[in-house]
């Protein structure tokens, strides 16, 4: 006995026409219900040549890259300004490349990003700034001029650092932050790649991917990390990533030594990918749990060597990389991190354990405009961050509630819920272990949670009047965020 669901083009073969019928085994009686997303089923083959090529979802998709790319230069070019989310700091860092160093504790900001902060200024009220062109004395400079981002690996710093010295090559006349900053287009559109593959995964049409891409990319919070000099760049791209691996491996699609490896590149590019991590292990257990027939054996013979071997590399990788660096830095620093002025700020004298619980919803929220940059602040980049950070979150839950039992996606729903839940607290106590410090977690560190959130409510844009919806609700963001970047 076979059951059908009905699913877009798109989601058969991206060069077909007409909607295609896939049959699927039925559930076997008292077992868990079985998944229905395509990771699950037979595909049948895909068609090949200019067809596949001109397809409405790969159009779609070279679309919503352009568009996201030109909101990213538009942005780069309203916001002269330097992101008071540490962007001295990271151009900084890119300078060092430049020169052939890596940074460490107890480096000054050298003479190009000290040159960038007189003359830009950062978004955030000071009382005084270095005159633009110099003079700058240590004194003046916020942060005593000290670099912080050394705690970070050079990996996403070499994309800018090579971008610049590409340019100055070509003898390009760009200002290099400029230069610096247009590299976040790269990881935004490979992020709406791995994001559009991962849609695949859940049949979601590609009409409803192409008017979440465009919500996404207007965010107030993804233009302030991919048009700024930060590694918050990569968190959308890593999150897609690990996150579509985790489907491709649950079906057996992908190995477990191409997981670990990018789950290793992935905490290499920061750290805080962790997060995403802890999703990624949380569905694996749970698709065993949900296999499992606990009527005869404890919940704990459910886990197949092969998911705890993933689970334990996912933790070994996330030890050696953070500990592994963490060693590396402190070898080589000139000055105690805990004497920096922005450490001590956060410094604490004892722990709290309050700090655990009110830390629990710091990301659930990962689109939360938080801080608004200056480019964008007023009625339209407040209202458009705030519908947009609602609307993610309230799809997800949406695509939660209305998941199958037994499915990916009600996998998928709880192991997101798991991670952003635990993660706040973790932070926290790993920042107090490591340094004596503590501080509220920002919202954006949950931004590898997004293509997650995002594709547990692309579950539920299946009708046609709800496609349109979400295309004009996204085109209608998009274009005003334009309209403001432009004015």
């Amino acid at each position: 006995m076979t059951s059908t669901i009905s699913r877009t083009p798109d989601d058969l073969d991206p060069g077909t026409d007409g909607v295609g019928v896939v049959a699927i085994p039925a559930p076997r009686s008292g077992g868990p219900r079985t998944d229905e997303t395509p990771a699950d089923v037979r595909r049948p083959a895909h068609r090949t040549g200019l067809r596949r090529l001109l397809s409405p979802s790969v159009l779609a998709l070279i679309i919503v890259t352009a568009l996201s790319a030109g909101l990213v230069a538009l942005h780069i070019q309203a916001y002269q300004q330097l992101s008071v989310y540490d962007e001295p700091h990271h151009v900084d860092f890119v300078n060092h490349l430049l020169q052939g160093t890596v940074p460490k504790s107890g480096d000054v900001w050298l003479a190009p990003t000290i040159d960038s902060v007189a003359c830009r200024t950062i978004d955030y009220p000071m009382s005084a700034y270095p005159p633009c062109g110099g003079p700058a004395t240590q004194e003046v400079l916020p942060n005593s001029g000290l670099m912080t981002a050394f705690i970070h690996s050079p990996l996403y710093y070499t994309g800018p650092a090579a971008a610049v010295w590409i340019a100055d090559q070509l003898s390009i006349d760009v200002d290099s932050v400029s230069v610096m900053r247009a590299t976040g287009a790269l990881w935004l559109a490979v992020a709406l790649g791995f994001m559009w593959l991962l849609w695949r995964e859940l049949s979601v049409p590609w009409a409803a991917r192409a008017g979440l891409a465009l919500l996404l990319v207007a965010s107030p919070v993804v233009l302030m990390a991919n048009a700024t000099v930060t590694n918050d760049a990569t968190g959308l791209a890593a999150g897609a990533a690990v996150t579509l691996l985790a489907f491709r491996w649950d079906a057996r699609r992908a190995s477990t030594w191409l997981a670990l490896t990018v789950a290793v590149v992935a905490l290499l590019l920061k750290t805080t990918t962790l997060l995403v991590l802890i999703m990624a292990s949380v569905f694996v257990l749970v698709r065993c749990l949900q296999r499992a027939d606990l009527t005869t054996r404890p919940w704990w013979q459910a886990f197949s060597r092969r998911s705890i071997v993933l689970v334990g590399g996912f933790a070994v990788a996330s030890a050696v990389v953070g500990l592994g660096w963490s060693m590396f830095e402190n070898a080589r620093a000139t000055l105690d991190p805990r004497a920096i002025p922005q450490v001590i700020v956060q410094s604490q004298t004892e722990f709290d354990p309050s700090w655990l619980p009110g830390s629990l919803l710091k990301v659930v929220t990962p689109l939360e405009p938080q801080f608004l940059q200056s480019a964008l602040q007023g009625t339209i980049g407040s209202g458009v961050g705030a519908l947009i950070n609602v609307a993610v979150l309230a799809l997800a839950i949406v695509g939660a509630v209305r998941s199958a039992p037994g499915s990916s996606v009600r996998a998928l729903a709880i192991a997101t819920a798991v991670a952003a839940l635990a993660f706040p607290p973790i932070l926290t106590l790993m920042n107090y272990q490591s340094l004596g410090i503590q501080f509220s977690i920002p919202a954006r560190y949950g931004l590898t949670l997004v293509p997650a959130m995002l594709a547990i409510g692309g579950t539920v844009l299946r009708s046609r009047a709800m496609q349109i919806a979400v295309v004009a609700v996204g085109v209608l963001m998009y274009a005003a965020i334009a309209v403001r970047l432009l004015g």
